[in-house]
């Protein structure tokens, strides 16, 4: 999360999650937070989820402690981007805060939603927090367990070995113009021509000459980031992390366009693509909402809800659909519309 402003819809996040799944494995939780939150907002999260450990983790510096850091050509490259059409300039560190929205080719987002993304793209896989653990279930807030799971994604993770399971795949892209493929085969000395996906695998044509028409031709496909589980132990390997670093640089930059959603479906596919798959090629299907969308995996589609947000969908299924959250959760369900992703 980044801040205060987004326990409420942390503590709904959790709860239902709890309820679906994770009050049998009670398996652990990680929270990375951007800003303080205080023992006492932290102490109601863990009694949600209780008996299960909860750890807190500040993901970065004070902005402007950050800021002061970087190189005199990174700072004026943000400055750029940062000064909006209409609005007074931007000229020292002390101006930019993480609400500042910030011009990146086609996005323009704010500073704290850029810094989970390269956060989730390259600093995450080298946490302390996260050094005895061998597989994370990735949940963003703003999604939201509608039942109770009738299978176990992580046993599903361990048996099979997997890389990566995620929710979906494909819905958005990074442009073949931005030199992604480049990047891809300055870490690993190939590049993607093709990711194809059946019913039951993903293949993916590699193409490690110099001159690689790929390098020039296709769009690179994205895990969709609400949820995904990864294993930790291959994303840790030297490869994978110059891969990170080949995303993201040396941090600072606090760009959109390279994000995590790409970051974290290039190792899979160039390594190891029969390690990777969706929840509905495996036939899990926790249905999340998210986005005002249900994922239904059984039947391999998203369906909008039909209602203005969450609130609307748990009032009238809640109790019918979810009987294991309801009475758990109805105090903590607050939110209804999409916030802004944490």
């Amino acid at each position: 999360i980044h801040d205060s402003s987004n326990l409420i819809e942390l503590e709904q996040c959790v709860c239902l999650l709890q309820a679906a799944y994770n009050h049998q494995p009670l398996y652990d939780y990680l929270i990375f937070h951007t800003e303080n939150i205080t023992q006492e907002q932290q102490l109601r999260v863990n009694s949600i989820v209780h008996p299960a450990n909860v750890t807190w983790a500040q993901d970065t510096q004070p902005l402007q402690d950050v800021l002061a850091g970087l190189p005199p050509a990174t700072l004026d490259t943000l400055f750029r981007r940062c000064n909006q059409p209409g609005a007074s300039g931007i000229n020292t560190t002390q101006e930019l805060t993480w609400r500042h929205r910030c011009t990146d080719g086609r996005f323009n987002m704010p500073l704290a939603y850029n810094w989970m993304a390269e956060f989730r793209s390259k600093w995450i896989w080298r946490r302390p927090e996260l050094a005895d653990y061998k597989y994370m279930l990735w949940f963003d807030t703003d999604s939201f367990a509608t039942m109770a799971w009738r299978e176990d994604p992580i046993e599903y993770m361990v048996q099979n070995k997997m890389a990566l399971l995620m929710g979906d795949y494909g819905l958005h892209s990074t442009p073949v113009a931005s030199g992604v493929k480049y990047r891809i085969r300055n870490a690993y000395n190939t590049t993607i021509c093709k990711v194809s996906i059946n019913d039951t695998r993903f293949t993916t044509i590699l193409d490690s000459n110099i001159t690689s028409p790929c390098l020039e031709f296709g769009n690179v496909e994205h895990v969709h980031g609400f949820f995904h589980i990864t294993d930790l132990d291959f994303y840790r390997l030297p490869v994978n992390r110059l891969w990170a670093d080949e995303v993201i640089g040396h941090g600072g930059i606090y760009q959109r366009i390279w994000d995590d959603q790409l970051a974290v479906v290039v190792p899979p596919a160039v390594l190891a693509p029969h390690r990777m798959a969706t929840l509905d090629q495996i036939g899990v299907c926790p249905l999340l909402l998210h986005n005002l969308q249900v994922m239904d995996h059984h039947e391999a589609r998203a369906f909008t809800t039909g209602y203005r947000g969450f609130k609307a969908y748990w009032r009238i299924h809640g109790e019918e659909y979810f009987p294991e959250g309801y009475g758990k959760c109805k105090d903590y369900v607050q939110i209804g519309h999409r916030r802004r992703r944490s």
